[in-house]
């Protein structure tokens, strides 16, 4: 079954495509044959999806089971690689391929011994996407059309893009850059205050708000509104 590109055929101008991804290289190939894929060795990302105006969407790709064993082992690959990924792209995301997500642990507890419950992936998945956006899909097709999907929306820069934009390592900034009206000048905020934290933002003041460049009286009651009106 051929994915419908059609929609994206005139936003997404290439598809680069990891040579280490073993079989799902040629599936690849083929799915995004109208996006002039190319196979080659890539640093960072197995997947990255050039857009016509410039804009770069990398997606990490686990499936089940390697996904589990990432966020429960003590190798940090798949941190470093988020890390690596918010680092260099505009726009960051983990595509988790997962059938049966109950079944995959109740099989490592009966094989292996090791008792994983949902809590801990959700917190693994919470975790990653403080700095960027855990996707899952059932199967490789409906992965693989999440991934055209969701890199052409975000190169078509969609009205609501402020909700999704790049994200960091620094927890207040991803809140501040998340509101309308703040934009680029939630680095400003966060450097000025020195915030990192939900905590820190609990605690910003009107008169430091308006410390902050181009920070005037309505912004500051506007950020103040947001954050009280939040954290009720």
């Amino acid at each position: 079954m051929k994915l419908n590109t059609k929609k994206y055929e005139q936003i997404i101008t290439q598809v680069l495509v990891d040579d280490r991804e073993n079989e799902r290289v040629d599936y690849a190939l083929s799915m995004y044959s109208p996006f002039n894929p190319i196979k080659k060795h890539l640093d960072v990302g197995d997947y990255i999806f050039k857009g016509h105006n410039g804009v770069e969407v990398v997606f990490e790709y686990k499936e089940e089971d390697d996904f589990i064993t990432s966020i429960t082992g003590e190798n940090n690959h798949l941190h470093n690689q988020t890390y690596e990924m918010i680092t260099n792209f505009d726009y960051t995301f983990i595509m988790v391929q997962c059938e049966d997500l109950r079944k995959l642990l109740n099989d490592r507890y009966y094989k292996t011994g090791q008792d994983i419950s949902f809590q801990q992936v959700n917190g693994a998945t919470s975790e990653f996407n403080t700095v960027s956006t855990v996707l899952y899909a059932q199967t490789r097709y409906q992965a693989f059309d999440m991934m055209m999907r969701q890199a052409g929306k975000m190169i078509e820069r969609k009205p609501f893009k402020y909700k999704y934009g790049k994200k960091s390592r620094n927890v207040a900034l991803n809140y501040l850059s998340a509101m309308k009206g703040v934009g680029k000048r939630a680095d400003n905020i966060v450097e000025t205050l020195n915030l990192s934290t939900v905590e820190d933002l609990l605690n910003v003041t009107k008169e430091e708000l308006l410390q902050v460049d181009l920070i005037g009286e309505k912004t500051a009651n506007m950020i103040l509104s947001y954050i009280r009106g939040h954290s009720k």
